[in-house]
């Protein structure tokens, strides 16, 4: 199955509201800060023009390691990583204010990096159960409290329902969470599963029993 995400699929003459897949975005999933400005565009990385591109420097969210995503990253390992993933990004033509980066995974426990022991105990995942993991969601300081970052999530679930229909393998969507970020995706329906660290906290979205 692919995972590629149609990030592209605008249309200049009409309001532009975050697209993943085949989904569009309602007009009550849309915030007014969308609706407010209608020049920000969903884009994928390849789609960035250059004075996007070197905004993506600037960006920040207050949290240096996702910040550092957007930029260029540490090593090698941490762009074979970033070219595994899809993404999401949302931009005005001259600065990138939110993104989402995700991809699908096999659930195996050799990647408590995704999936927790305790994860394994409380769903039941089995051998060759896929999860969709979110591995960043950030939002520029500049807008931040705006709805970008909860229009991102509700079209993370969107395409997370639509897909497990296809694909019953696809259970879960799992995240990462800092302290900070946790009421975001409890208001959003996610469950606590357990402590990662002292900083992060998992969750996990149902698509299938």
């Amino acid at each position: 199955m692919e995972w590629n995400s149609n990030l592209s699929n605008y249309s200049d003459k009409s309001m532009q509201v975050p697209i993943i897949s085949d989904g569009t975005a309602t007009e009550k999933e849309t915030s007014q800060f969308l609706k407010d400005f209608p020049n920000i565009r969903p884009l994928k990385f390849k789609d960035l023009s250059d004075i996007q591109s070197k905004s993506c420097n600037e960006f920040t969210c207050g949290n240096p390691g996702i910040d550092n995503f957007l930029s260029h990253g540490d090593g090698l390992k941490f762009h074979i990583d970033r070219n595994k993933m899809d993404c999401m990004i949302m931009s005005t033509e001259t600065k990138v204010l939110a993104y989402m980066a995700y991809s699908k995974k096999e659930a195996t426990f050799y990647i408590p990096k995704y999936c927790s022991p305790d994860l394994f105990k409380q769903v039941g995942l089995k051998k060759h159960d896929q999860v969709l993991v979110i591995h960043y969601l950030a939002v520029d300081k500049s807008c931040q409290k705006k709805g970008l970052g909860k229009a991102l999530a509700l079209k993370a679930l969107d395409f997370g329902l639509k897909h497990a229909k296809k694909d019953p393998s696809l259970r879960l969507i799992v995240l990462h969470a800092t302290r900070e970020a946790c009421s975001f995706y409890e208001d959003l329906g996610f469950d606590r599963i357990g402590n990662v660290d002292e900083n992060l906290v998992e969750y996990a979205y149902t698509l299938t029993e």
